[in-house]
């Protein structure tokens, strides 16, 4: 294999040479003269910045679309049913069966989102559909980020999420004890108890009216908004600011036992080329590792 660089620049040295090797495929040279194991590498800011001129470093999005397909890398030694196209990449659909890449653990964007919530945080649960994460949300200026919009990112979320924003709490309950305990308070006030302040008064609104004036009917309005906040048309963020992505090779064209492709013996598929996504806390890392390693030992 190629050296690996060590240091400080270790990481950019194994970017480096991963994008030489798709931008060697892409003038149609041959890559390797071995078995491959075919591993693109993610490209953050500091790359970028390094790239200059004519042949700079493209954006990590278009890398990804261009290099992470791994299907469309040469493989030189592999069993002779895998054919090469003119173009010299393997014939896609014989190699794998790509599934398409989107964002996964990002910020989540959509319409109407309260910019003048940005840089608030708070514990909150957001559903999905029969699933559920809890866990410290961020707003921001083009809808929510921080671990919760993370994690939920990685399920599909076409249909739209639910938010509490505050979890543990029965909201109407409380609202109406309030109202018989401390009638002077604003709603916003009481809500206050429990969130930040610049929240509560988002979902009140301009209405300032004692509590004690506010009837039942009203208040349950509030609870709603307040423990099944309802956010539709949300979009993953951007490729660029994504730890991970979904999509790729299907795990199902591939074995488990060695990471190598059941449609093309001899070219073997790791890490994050593959459509598997972990949570956060570590878990894609230690699998792009382990099915680097288990690849390795089988190639």
């Amino acid at each position: 294999g190629a050296h690996e660089p060590s240091g400080r620049d270790g990481e950019y040295g194994q970017q480096q040479h991963a994008l030489s090797i798709a931008r060697r495929h892409t003038r149609g040279e041959r890559v390797g003269s071995h078995t491959s194991v075919c591993w693109i590498h993610g490209m953050g800011p500091e790359h970028r910045r390094r790239g200059a001129g004519a042949d700079a470093v493209p954006p990590v999005q278009h890398i990804r679309q261009q290099a992470v397909p791994a299907w469309r890398l040469p493989v030189p030694h592999a069993d002779k049913s895998c054919r090469h196209s003119e173009e010299g990449g393997a014939d896609t659909q014989r190699v794998a069966a790509p599934l398409p890449v989107r964002p996964a653990l990002c910020a989540l964007a959509f319409d109407g989102a309260p910019t003048e919530l940005a840089g608030v945080s708070l514990n909150a649960i957001i559903t999905i559909e029969k699933r559920s994460v809890r866990d410290s949300l961020l707003f921001t200026h083009f809808g929510i980020g921080g671990p919760a919009a993370y994690r939920a990112s990685l399920y599909d979320l076409s249909c739209g999420i639910s938010i509490n924003l505050v979890p543990d709490v029965d909201v109407f309950n409380e609202l109406r004890d309030a109202k018989k305990a401390h009638g002077r308070k604003t709603v916003a006030g009481v809500l206050g108890q429990w969130m930040p302040a610049r929240v509560a008064k988002w979902i009140v609104g301009a209405d300032a009216r004692n509590i004690a004036d506010v009837r039942d009917a009203e208040l349950e309005t509030i609870a709603r908004q307040t423990s099944c906040l309802q956010v539709a048309g949300i979009k993953y963020h951007s490729m660029a600011s994504a730890e991970v992505v979904r999509g790729g090779v299907d795990t199902n064209q591939v074995s488990s036992k060695t990471m190598e492709s059941k449609l093309c013996p001899g070219l073997y598929f790791v890490g994050e080329v593959l459509d598997v996504a972990g949570d956060l806390g570590g878990f894609n890392l230690h699998w792009a590792w382990a099915s680097g390693r288990v690849a390795g030992e089988n190639a």
